[in-house]
């Protein structure tokens, strides 16, 4: 999953420290660092990309961090913003704009990696909400059916036909497997099997040459080029 950070300080050496920070740190993401050195200049590269952090500097010439916190939250009110100021002063006009934390300056690494935690299991909180509440939509014979990913179970091809299985119900409709694969978030679900996709997070374990799922009490073909895979899902699904 790609992570957008934006870094804004009229401090060139703080941002570029800053920056080199995350990108050591933070390895469960992949990184695209927006630098800016306005405010003016940030709002202009967040024109048309949202990012889901910004570190922004309170005191800037120009519009002050303050302006350009509330702006940002105005346009994309997820993006997580962390102030840095040169004093605690600023901390209450911080907080009125939801922001998740403020850095004091001299900004030293012990602080950022304090931060880095919190803001990991923030980030990490925020991506299971989102895919517990994506949806997918399909054609079932004269309705439009939506299902959240957390309600299916798993998908079956046969034929021409796809059947969803879901805890709202079984609906066939035809698609291949192939368009399905593109319309969905591949972080969730795992071809197992040609005729098989299934729920990653439904997967209570693998017996043999199939995946158990508890609450169908069902069990699903897995080919054996896929058993590793399938293996290292399970011990993923060991730490959610």
């Amino acid at each position: 999953m790609q992570l957008v950070i934006g870094v804004c300080d009229d401090n060139s050496v703080q941002v570029e420290a800053i920056s080199d920070f995350l990108v050591k740190n933070i390895k469960a993401y992949k990184l695209q660092i927006i630098k800016a050195f306005s405010g003016e200049e940030l709002l202009s590269r967040l024109e048309k990309t949202a990012a889901d952090v910004v570190f922004l500097d309170i005191e800037m010439s120009g519009i002050n961090g303050l302006e350009v916190g509330k702006r940002i939250k105005g346009k994309y009110p997820g993006t997580i913003i962390i102030f840095i100021t040169g004093y605690t002063k600023f901390a209450l006009d911080a907080f009125k704009i939801r922001t998740m934390d403020y850095l004091v300056k001299p900004v030293t690494e012990n602080r950022l990696s304090a931060l880095l935690d919190d803001l990991i299991i923030r980030l990490d909180q925020i991506k299971f909400y989102e895919e517990r509440n994506k949806i997918v939509c399909f054609r079932f014979r004269d309705n439009i059916i939506k299902l959240k990913y957390n309600d299916i179970f798993y998908f079956e091809k046969h034929l021409r036909k796809i059947t969803v299985y879901s805890e709202k119900g079984e609906f066939s409709f035809y698609e291949s497997m192939d368009k399905l694969l593109q319309r969905l978030d591949l972080e969730q679900f795992v071809r197992c099997h040609n005729s098989f996709l299934v729920n990653k997070t439904k997967i209570l374990r693998l017996e043999n040459d199939s995946i158990y799922i508890q609450e169908l009490n069902r069990t699903i073909p897995v080919s054996k080029k896929n058993k590793l895979l399938i293996r290292e899902i399970l011990e993923k699904n060991l730490f959610i």
